[in-house]
């Protein structure tokens, strides 16, 4: 697997950093990590926080609920090359009803100006030891795994060919957390890395597995999932039934993973409670009818021919979970 640091989802943290991305999502702000890279950012650009691409961001960001999360990555991977020169795609993205929009073009179009502007690509070269540094690390980690993380993705989801994965890590302050990001055969779980001081923290196995897993859950849900599902859950910052079917599932599959990995039982254990107290009540119950899954190969060759039994698992248990909290209110 090979692991990177793209210079455009770098140069999309930075952009955020500066603009009110941070002060409208707070709880997507890593405020812990890599403390002298994000001095060196803040000297470099601050200067730049009330130039009119800024500007045009906090439009953006004040106009679409939807620019959050993994939208931002997947517009820069999607719409231009390593050189910030345009591309077309060969897909159409979910959030695709706001590139239509005005301020989405003009960002897309003004975006490599900003970047000559600011001189990203001497800033990105001044910083290539760190960016080796983390992505050595990660590649050390990912070598000293018991198992072949691509080789099990591939087996347990059954896809049909070899993902193309490249690891992409997050370096800002930015984007907390990870994002699983596929685009046109490439998938890019995009996942943060920290440094601080002597310490180094790695992005976990399972976080990778769980970004990795993204493109190939969500167009299933897109496609098996008919009509509204109403719910009186509140995980974390999900605002989309869609978007809890989807972590209700990968995360139960990271559960799959670890007793694959012949992890303890305490350490399983700690991780579904882990996700229970994130809201993921039902978390048990996926975990089951996922492994229901993986007993029964031949009858389901891989994830999709299973995705409708699933999927009434999931949504039954959100249902059921839902009533339970709507009666405790």
């Amino acid at each position: 697997m090979k692991v990177i640091v793209d210079k455009r989802t770098e140069f999309i943290g930075i952009i955020l950093m500066l603009s009110k991305y941070n002060q409208k999502y707070e709880f997507l702000k890593n405020t812990y990590s890599n403390e002298e890279y994000i001095n060196d950012i803040m000297q470099w650009f601050n200067k730049y926080k009330n130039d009119e691409f800024i500007k045009l961001t906090n439009e953006i960001i004040d106009k679409y609920e939807n620019f959050n999360y993994a939208t931002p990555l997947d517009l820069v991977l999607r719409y231009f090359d390593t050189n910030f020169n345009p591309v077309e795609s060969a897909d159409k993205p979910e959030y695709f009803d706001i590139l239509n929009g005005r301020l989405i073009q003009e960002f897309l179009h003004e975006l490599p100006s900003f970047a000559n502007r600011t001189k990203f690509e001497e800033f990105y070269k001044n910083h290539s030891d760190f960016y080796n540094m983390c992505i050595n690390f990660q590649q050390k980690y990912l070598q000293e795994l018991p198992l072949n993380i691509e080789q099990y993705f591939l087996n347990f989801y059954g896809t049909d060919k070899s993902p193309n994965v490249r690891c992409n890590l997050l370096l800002t302050n930015s984007c907390r957390g990870g994002f699983g990001v596929g685009i046109n055969g490439i998938l890019y779980p995009s996942l943060i890395v920290d440094f601080k001081g002597e310490k180094q923290f790695p992005c976990s196995f399972t976080f990778l597995f769980h970004e990795m897993s993204h493109p190939v859950i969500n167009p299933l849900t897109d496609k098996y999932l008919k009509g509204n599902v109403e719910t009186k859950l509140e995980i974390q910052h999900y605002g989309k039934i869609k978007s809890i079917i989807n972590d209700s599932i990968i995360r139960a599959a990271e559960i799959i993973l670890c007793k694959h990995m012949q992890c303890s039982t305490e350490f399983i254990e700690r991780k579904i409670n882990m996700e229970k107290t994130q809201g993921f009540e039902h978390i048990e119950k996926v975990v089951a009818c996922l492994e229901n899954y993986s007993s029964h190969r031949k009858r389901y060759p891989n994830i999709e021919s299973f995705f409708p039994i699933l999927l009434d698992t999931v949504v039954d248990q959100i249902k059921s979970h839902s009533k339970e909290v709507k009666q405790l209110k």
